[in-house]
């Protein structure tokens, strides 16, 4: 299952193609299934958007969560008798009457000290958020954690003078809309927020 935008899949693709993988469709879903296939839990390193997901791999008998680099897509999950639930939005996990609603202590300090609930907790107590840039393996009721990125801090272009600044922000912001342009579904945009 997933929810989200590569907007770089059709790069993505094109690249899998070269390595042998046959798709049916023209859609980012697809080709997260095939960079996995490809990758493993490498995959979400060559993605470029936002995204959660789910994959289970028969072959290995392991359950994969994945959560984009920025966390713009949420995914909650929680154990509750013996058993793993997981969705985008906490409240899909409250359909299962007897998963807990109490308010975590700790939580809410956070959230009065620091105006946000640090990841990977939650306001409700026993229901955690999957860090942003981690994927969480389950296998035989045993949890790996593993950090696919990290915000790089090296600086790679020398700006010498304001114009020059303006000009490559410019650049940068014009090629990040670009790859968000690409869509199978009508597009639209905002104009406050």
């Amino acid at each position: 299952v997933y929810n989200g935008e590569i907007y770089n899949y059709l790069h993505i693709k094109e690249m899998l193609e070269k390595k042998g993988h046959c798709f049916k469709t023209n859609c980012d879903t697809e080709v997260l299934v095939h960079l996995y296939e490809e990758y493993g839990l490498n995959a979400p390193k060559f993605i470029n958007g936002n995204f959660a997901f789910a994959i289970y791999d028969l072959k290995k008998n392991e359950l994969i969560l994945g959560r984009d680099r920025f966390g713009i897509r949420p995914l909650f999950y929680t154990y509750h008798r013996n058993r793993l639930y997981f969705a985008s939005e906490i409240k899909s996990l409250f359909s299962i009457a007897s998963i807990s609603r109490e308010i975590s202590k700790k939580s809410l300090n956070q959230l009065i000290k620091q105006w946000t609930v640090i990841a990977p907790n939650t306001i409700f107590r026993n229901i955690n958020q999957l860090n942003t840039s981690h994927t969480l393996t389950i296998k035989k009721n045993k949890r790996k954690f593993h950090k696919f990125w990290d915000l790089p801090f090296e600086r790679k272009t020398k700006v010498f003078d304001e114009n020059e600044a303006i000009e490559i922000t410019k650049n940068e912001l014009n090629k990040a809309v670009k790859r968000r342009l690409i869509s199978d579904v009508p597009l639209g945009l905002y104009l406050s927020g």
